[in-house]
């Protein structure tokens, strides 16, 4: 997170805080790249990113006379190639059951089917069920039977590595039985055999096999310590080993029981894994091959005129050793090369996988030898393996090479998810809004199933499951989640992973104080003081006529008519009625304000009282 990024967090904090809640967010950065440890909780995963785990299985042991599909006794070479997979199994020796002798012995092929790594044991909240499937042939459903060769009871041994090519022809390999090399139409129809132990190109007892990008069909020769190449009908073209290369013996390269190979087409490398032998752990030698013929032209070495070089910038000069054992031989067992990005991937006798970059660079382990018999990811003994286009590895595996063995399956690893990016952390009122950037399905991968986090509030001292309790929450690809029932004021850390059947990814660790709501009692607002005009304008001075014209002496007829009826007798002292002049009321309406009216009426109503009283003074006067 950036200063600016950081600033801008704290005044939106300050913000909410005026609002009556208190945001607080810390970001810290995705934790660097951890070592990724097997689960010793949940057999077969992985936590950490880049790492291989465990996401399913096909096979079943069993030591029938007649196997049916899926039914394995020793499954040997593994090849995976257009959705298609081919399994040789060895079966079992004359000497090891001799009343079983046909038990395996044959080659069989499967469909891969869709949907890898979304029908496992993953319950959701970082959790997996712990299973065996000692009797389940096909647990997850990741294949389908395609067509297997009838028993081969000829040999000790049965069917070893097998290969499959650009047109879906498959190979296979019998390390006892003449002739060594067989190929199957993609319906397994038996096209050609080839490979006698005789000169031109001897192969003796016959491991491994491979095909590069023209078909040329690569054979390992445990006896001669060799590497013979055929073209696709059987004809001999070149061969590298101790004895030949470049047209002279090269007593420098130590090659001790070639046992295994593997192309990569696309860089022109073949590896080669041999045995230990005299000391000394087995190695996997690095050889440039071009294809060009010149003057190493040998009929009987090099037909094709190809030119073997050992790549020096492998390894220590050109090869990798194994770890020296203390007690027993570490021999290579299986080769396979990733096309897409040059890693190589060998089993061994110690029983794990592991993989090395293009320049032999150790890049970690794949599965383990330690927990139960037949715990998933358990990698006992492996004998064949390879890597199909989307980088899934694929592994036989035995629980062992004697005739107790109960575990014959073939086990498919991908790798863990990516790191969480992108996380926020909004704190609220006793819980915390969570986001984050979705990680998606890379290369050897498989889908994301859910998101899974913890909290800590001592620092990252101790993480526990979130939200706490013991009902487990579905899985969820949601990229938001809002953790309750939190403490407020005590500063929590969130610990966000993303989750597939084969494990768990980095983590990224986000921080968040949950702070009560605080509500401010509300002001009403109020117009104090009402604008009001508090003077209304009136016009003073009203304009009356002040003196009315009134004929001061009345005219009064002195002579009274009698009429008929009572006789009224008139009061000498009552002043005479006057009527007087009515005013025009335009005179106040001339004033500009018709409200005068009334105050205009008043005057006049005075006025007239004040003249009346004058009048009676005045005949008072005359009578006194």
């Amino acid at each position: 997170m950036s200063r600016i990024q950081a600033r801008t967090k704290s005044r939106g904090a300050l913000a909410a805080l005026s609002a009556g809640v208190l945001l607080s967010v810390v970001l810290i950065p995705g934790t660097p790249a951890i070592a990724a440890t097997p689960s010793t909780e949940f057999p077969g995963r992985t936590m950490g990113s880049g790492a291989y785990g465990y996401v399913g299985q096909f096979g079943i042991s069993q030591t029938q006379t007649t196997p049916k599909p899926l039914d394995f006794a020793f499954p040997y070479g593994v090849s995976v190639r257009d959705g298609v997979i081919a399994v040789g199994d060895s079966g079992l020796a004359t000497w090891e059951a001799p009343n079983q002798q046909a038990a395996g012995h044959n080659l069989q092929t499967f469909t891969l089917q869709p949907g890898l790594g979304t029908n496992g044991a993953y319950q959701g909240d970082g959790k997996w069920a712990v299973e065996t499937h000692e009797a389940d042939a096909n647990p997850q459903g990741i294949v389908q039977p395609k067509w297997q060769t009838p028993d081969d009871p000829k040999g000790p041994r049965g069917q070893r590595g097998t290969a499959i090519d650009s047109k879906g022809n498959v190979y296979v390999l019998s390390s006892d039985a003449i002739p060594n090399v067989r190929k199957y139409s993609p319906t397994g129809e038996l096209l050609l055999s080839f490979g006698d132990g005789h000169t031109p190109g001897p192969i003796n007892w016959p491991v491994g096999i491979d095909v590069d990008e023209q078909d040329n069909v690569y054979v390992t020769s445990q006896g001669t310590s060799a590497v013979t190449v055929w073209d696709t009908n059987g004809k001999f073209l070149s061969w590298w080993s101790v004895y030949w290369a470049d047209g002279e013996k090269l007593p420098f390269v130590d090659l001790t029981g070639v046992q295994a190979v593997a192309v990569d087409a696309k860089r022109g490398a073949v590896y080669i894994g041999d045995i230990q032998d005299e000391g000394r752990p087995g190695r996997i030698h690095k050889l440039l091959l071009t294809k060009t013929t010149d003057h190493n032209v040998d009929p009987g070495n090099n037909p094709a005129g190809w030119t073997w070089k050992i790549d020096p910038t492998f390894g220590t000069g050109g090869y990798v050793e194994l770890p020296k054992l203390f007690l027993g031989k570490n021999h290579v067992f299986g080769l396979a090369v990733d096309e897409n990005n040059g890693n190589v991937y060998y089993s061994a006798s110690t029983g794990n996988v592991s993989w090395l970059s293009p320049n032999g660079a150790r890049l970690g382990t794949i599965g383990t030898s330690t927990g139960a018999a037949q715990s998933e990811g358990r990698t006992s003994v492996v004998r064949g393996i390879d890597v199909d286009s989307s980088g899934i590895v694929y592994a036989s595996t035995q629980q062992t090479t004697a005739t107790s063995n109960k575990r014959s399956i073939v086990q498919a690893f991908a790798l863990t998810p990516d790191p969480v990016t992108g996380a926020t952390a909004t704190a609220g009122d006793a819980q915390v809004e969570l986001s984050w950037t979705a990680v998606t399905q890379g290369y050897g991968q498989v889908p994301v199933l859910d998101y899974f986090i913890e909290t800590s509030v001592d620092g990252g001292t101790t993480w526990t499951a979130a939200p706490a309790g013991t009902t487990t929450r579905a899985a969820s690809t949601a990229t938001t989640r809002t953790i309750a029932g939190l403490t407020n004021g005590t500063e929590t850390s969130f610990r966000i992973r993303a989750v597939s059947e084969a494990g768990m990814g980095d983590p990224m660790i986000v921080t968040a104080t949950p702070v009560a709501t605080v509500t401010p009692t509300p002001t009403p607002t109020v117009d104090p003081t009402p604008t009001v005009d508090p003077t209304p304008t009136v016009d003073p001075t009203p304009t009356v006529d002040p003196t009315p014209t009134v004929d001061p002496t009345p005219t009064v007829d002195p002579t009274v008519t009698p009429t008929a009826g009572p006789t009224a007798t008139a009061d000498p002292s009552d002043p005479p009625v006057v009527t007087p002049k009515p005013t025009d009321p335009g005179q106040l309406s001339k004033t500009g304000s018709d409200n005068l009216l009334p105050l205009a009426g008043i005057a006049v109503l005075i006025l007239m009282a004040g003249i009346a009283m004058r009048a009676r003074a005045r005949r008072a006067g005359h009578e006194g």
